[in-house]
Order: structure tokens, then C-alpha cells, then sequence
């Protein structure tokens, strides 16, 4: 990441470049009026008569000179922020989708979002505020120091005098601020992730009444944010402290100083007018350093946050953009997965044929749905290999492979957008046609007709306008539309009445025959039909065989189908 930040700065250096140019000329103005107005001083002071059109209309033109130019810094300088925030968005957005799945398990997504957002924000409080403040500051600072230099070098000694200390002084105050800095920016993702957490389980705190415990969890949170602000509070009033220092101090000195140098007379009246107007000017800008630098190390935080981020790794992923024409839709050998210390898979093999329609079964926790995101890709196994359509998976281009395969998991997802939209997801380049017949297909046309604005009724969030059984339809036609070669079905009936059950059936019937379909159920009857089935226990495959021929066997299998009725495992 900080080569890609600092790509991304380099990027648009020009921008940047164009600030500090246009300050530059802003300070260079600013002193050449106090030198007209320092040397007509000095000419009335001396019985000089001085012509006022003369004096007056150099004073005009560097005031619109210096307007042109306060305007070209802070336009410049935002630009150059909105130009970085703009790349630093989508290399974010890039690294997110491209990320490994396991990343979105370590971290919440409720932390993840919140706190790229408060980061993001941070860093672009930084660019567009802070970073060319600092640059323009010291910039300015160096042209007021030299024109001082001019005037008398002993006064730029009496300047360089009063600093060093209070310097000091800043850069220990800003290594406690970081630390506090990191520490309040932890605590600030706990209390949004309790909060999030807060929002999408609604239904579960109200009806179990977990408004004390969740409030508890957040103050909790918010105390150890609170504890942080405080200590921030003490810093920050010291470094306003360092800041009065910086701006009264040395002036006193430099005021002092160069009375003395007028009464001896090595510099004019006019020229200390000018000194004291200058260093006034110059002392407010290093006065204001500390609050910048306090700032700038606390985006730092940030910044090391997306670093974090962007050095995640991603997927693992081939080149490979045709599959095989095989027998084989799926074979897996003798895979190992853990997840951390768990071991769930440890030589689990299978084979799937091109065509069939599968089922896996298997008691609760034996790794079922972990099964469908290996076979999607968004777990890698420790070993064993991994053939999709007779290729290597991890030879296989992840998007095309992903181009292969349509899922449908057991808590279906919908995105808060209209039901058209969210059919469509399965094929963007189907026509209105074609999303109408595969609803129709999942028995779900006839109720989407029946809603005020019909295909164009908004799904709301995460599909939270429709009911379970609804959403799963939905989910079905979205996988029906999008014709994928291998259908993976993870409890596709948890949400359906009997009736819709059998039409789901109808419609796996109906699916091509180079469809292979893979199903998930703990509702036995959902399988009972499959050319084959597979009993997961253990980390591996114990049974397989059709419905009757893992009945006769009297083993695993018809000890689930025993124990269920209905189809609904007890």
C-alpha cells in the first residue's frame, strides 16, 4: 500500500504542484506589498513626499493578484484531494471483491464497512486540509525567513532561537497522540460493529428482549472510546498550549530584538514595521503546525488501516478460460480443510458426473455448505486437488469458472433494488422475456403480477419485503435465468410449503441435461429422487448410492431418513 499510495500522490502530482505554486506567489505578493508599504514609511518618516497613485496602485494590483491566487490553492488543493480519493475508492473497491473469502470471515462485516468509510473520510480530511497546509506552510515560512534575511540576519537568529525547544516538545506529544489515535479507532469499530450487529438482528433482540445486553455492549464500547477522547482532550489542550507558545513567545522576542536594532540604527522604522508584520504572518502559520502534525499523525492511523487492507491477499487464481468436455462435472480428491484448529474436511473425495442431479447429506456441522464455497472457490483446501468440468480448478480463471456455476444458499441474498433487477443479476443481458419465463419456471410470476408495480416492486434490503419462501423463488429463477452448467442448491426447500416443493422438483426436471445439479437438505425427501447421494460424516464421504440402494444398506443414511418426518430432521 505505500507504494500505491505513493503512486497514487505522484499520480496527480501536478495538481498538487499548482497549490504550492499558487501559495508561493500568494506569500511572494503579500511581502512585496509590505515592502511598498515598509519603504513609504520610511520616506515619511523622512520628510519624503510620496505620491499617492504610485503607492497605491501597485497595492491594488498585488491585492487581486493575491485574491487569483487564494482562490487557485484551495481549488487546487481540493482537486488534488478528490483526485486521490477517487483512485484510493476503486483500488479499495477492487481489493474488496478481489479479496480471499476468508478475509470477510476474520473481520465483520459491520467493522469492515464502518471502518473503511470513517478511514476513507479521514484520509480525505487529510489530503484536502492537512497535507498541503503543512506544505504550503513551510513553504511560506521559508520565503517570510528569507525576506527577514534581507532586513537583518540577526533577526532571522533571534527567530531560530525560539523554536527548538517547543519542536521538541511536538514531536513527543505526537508519538502519545498515535498511540491513542490507534487505540480510539479500535474502540470506534467495536461500537460500530455492535451497532451494525444491532440493525441486522432486529427481529432476534426484540423478541428475546436483548435491548439491556446490547445496550450494555455498546456503552461498554462507547466508555472506552469516551476514556480515549479524554486523554486526546489533555494532549490536544497541551498542543494548543505548544501552539500559544509558538505564535506569542517568539514574538516578544523577535518585537524586543528588533527595537533594539532600530535604536542602534541597523534597521529602519519601516523595515521593523515589516519584520513585525512578517514574522505576525509567519509565527500565526508555525503556530498552526502542531495542529496540523497532530492531525496528520492521527490519518496516519488510517492509512495504515488500508494498508492493512490492500496487502490482504487475494484469490488464488489461473488463466484457464475453457473447461473440458468430460464426464465429470465435479471430482474432488482427498481434500483437508480446517477452519483455524478445526478440522473439517480430512480426505473427503467425491465424484460427480456430468447431468446429474446429486444430493449431500450429512449431519448438522459436518461441512455440508463448506463443501459449496470450496466448489465455488471461496475456500481453498490445505490439499487435495479440485477438478471443475475435468480441469483444475485453480488453473481455471476465477471469473469464467464463476461463470459456470449458480448457487442458491439457504439465506438467500437480495439487493435492495427491484425484483426485475434482482432476477436479472443471473443474466445482465437477458431480456424482459426471458426473466418473465424463468419466474414463471420458479412459480413465482403470478405473485410478482399481483404487487402494485410488479417486476419493478422494490426487493428492499437484503430482500426484507418478501417472505422466506418468496425470496427463495426468486433466488431459483435468478439461478434458472443465469443457465449455468453446474447448479449447486444449498437447502433449497428450508422456506418452502409442500406444494412449492414439488414445483421445484417439476423445475429441476425441466433444466437442461447438461445441468448438473448438487442439493443440500436436511428435508430428505428433497434428495430422495437423485441419481446419486453422498452421506458426509466425519470429514468424509461414509455412504453413497441412490435413495433405495442407501436404505437396503441399513446404514448412516437411513438412520437420518428415520429420524426425520416429513423430511425435517429432529
Amino acid at each position: 500500500m505505500k507504494n500505491n499510495f505513493l503512486g497514487l500522490l505522484l499520480k496527480n502530482i501536478f495538481v498538487f504542484l499548482g497549490a504550492l505554486v499558487s501559495a508561493l506567489l500568494l506569500t511572494k505578493v503579500t511581502i512585496n506589498g509590505l515592502d511598498i508599504i515598509s519603504k513609504s514609511i520610511d520616506n515619511l518618516l523622512s520628510g519624503n513626499k510620496i505620491i499617492f497613485v504610485e503607492f497605491i496602485i501597485p497595492l491594488v494590483i498585488y491585492t487581486i493578484i493575491a485574491v487569483i491566487c487564494a482562490f487557485v490553492k484551495v481549488y487546487f488543493s481540493r482537486l488534488y484531494a478528490v483526485k486521490i480519493m477517487r483512485d484510493l475508492r476503486n483500488l479499495v473497491v477492487k481489493k474488496l471483491i478481489s479479496l480471499e473469502y476468508s478475509y470477510y470471515d476474520d473481520n465483520g462485516s459491520g467493522k469492515l464497512s464502518t471502518g473503511l468509510l470513517n478511514d476513507v473520510n479521514i484520509i480525505q480530511h487529510f489530503l484536502s486540509e492537512m497535507l498541503p497546509e503543512i506544505f504550503i506552510t513551510i513553504i511560506n515560512v521559508m520565503i517570510m525567513l528569507i525576506y527577514i534575511f534581507n532586513i537583518n540576519k540577526w533577526l532571522l537568529a533571534a527567530i531560530a532561537l525560539s523554536y527548538p525547544f517547543v519542536f521538541l516538545a511536538v514531536k513527543i506529544i505526537s508519538r502519545r497522540v498515535l498511540e491513542l489515535a490507534k487505540k480510539r479507532r479500535h474502540y470506534i469499530d467495536i461500537e460500530s460493529s455492535e451497532v451494525y450487529d444491532i440493525f441486522g438482528g432486529m427481529d432476534i433482540v426484540k423478541s428475546y428482549n436483548l435491548y439491556d445486553i446490547m445496550l450494555d455492549r455498546i456503552k461498554k464500547a462507547m466508555l472506552n472510546i469516551f476514556g480515549v477522547e479524554v486523554k486526546r482532550a489533555k494532549i490536544t489542550s497541551v498542543m494548543e498550549a505548544a501552539r500559544m507558545l509558538l505564535k506569542w513567545i517568539p514574538s516578544i522576542i523577535c518585537l524586543s530584538f528588533g527595537a533594539v536594532l532600530v535604536i542602534r540604527n541597523d534597521i529602519t522604522t519601516g523595515q521593523l514595521m515589516a519584520f513585525v508584520l512578517v514574522t505576525e504572518r509567519a509565527f500565526e502559520q508555525f503556530s498552526s503546525l502542531p495542529y496540523y502534525i497532530n492531525e496528520a499523525v492521527d490519518s496516519l492511523v488510517s492509512i495504515e488501516r488500508i494498508e492493512e487492507l490492500l496487502r490482504a491477499p487475494d484469490e488464488k487464481a489461473g488463466g484457464i478460460k475453457e473447461l473440458n468436455t468430460g464426464e465429470n462435472a465435479v471430482e474432488l480428491n482427498d481434500i483437508v480443510f480446517k477452519y483455524g484448529d478445526n478440522t473439517l474436511f480430512n480426505g473427503l473425495s467425491l465424484k460427480i458426473k456430468r447431468g446429474e442431479k446429486v444430493g449431500i447429506v450429512g449431519s448438522s456441522g459436518s461441512g455440508k455448505s463448506t463443501l459449496f464455497k470450496l466448489l465455488c472457490g471461496l475456500y481453498t483446501p490445505l490439499s487435495g486437488s479440485y477438478k471443475l468440468f475435468d480441469t483444475d480448478f485453480h488453473k481455471i480463471d476465477i471469473k469464467y469458472a464463476r461463470e459456470k456455476i449458480a448457487l442458491i444458499s439457504q439465506d438467500v441474498f437480495l439487493f435492495p433494488a427491484s425484483i426485475r433487477e434482482n432476477v436479472s443479476y443471473g443474466n445482465d443481458n437477458a431480456e424482459f422475456e426471458e426473466i418473465e419465463k424463468a419466474c414463471k419456471l420458479a412459480n413465482i410470476h403470478d405473485f410478482i403480477i399481483n404487487l402494485p408495480k410488479g417486476y419493478e416492486t422494490e426487493a428492499g434490503e437484503r430482500g426484507v419485503k418478501l417472505s422466506g419462501g418468496e425470496r427463495q423463488r426468486l433466488s431459483l429463477a435468478r439461478a434458472y435465468l443465469k443457465n449455468a452448467e453446474l447448479l449447486l442448491m444449498d437447502e433449497p426447500t428450508s422456506a418452502l410449503d409442500t406444494n412449492n416443493e414439488k414445483l421445484m422438483n417439476e423445475v429441476l426436471k425441466n433444466m437442461s441435461q447438461n445441468t448438473t445439479v448438487v442439493i443440500i437438505a436436511h428435508r430428505l425427501s428433497t434428495v430422495v429422487n437423485c441419481d446419486n447421494i453422498f452421506v458426509i460424516e466425519n470429514g468424509s464421504v461414509c455412504e453413497e448410492g441412490t435413495h433405495n440402494v442407501l436404505i437396503n444398506k441399513k446404514g448412516r443414511y437411513c438412520e437420518l431418513y428415520n429420524s426425520t418426518e416429513g423430511g425435517n430432521v429432529k
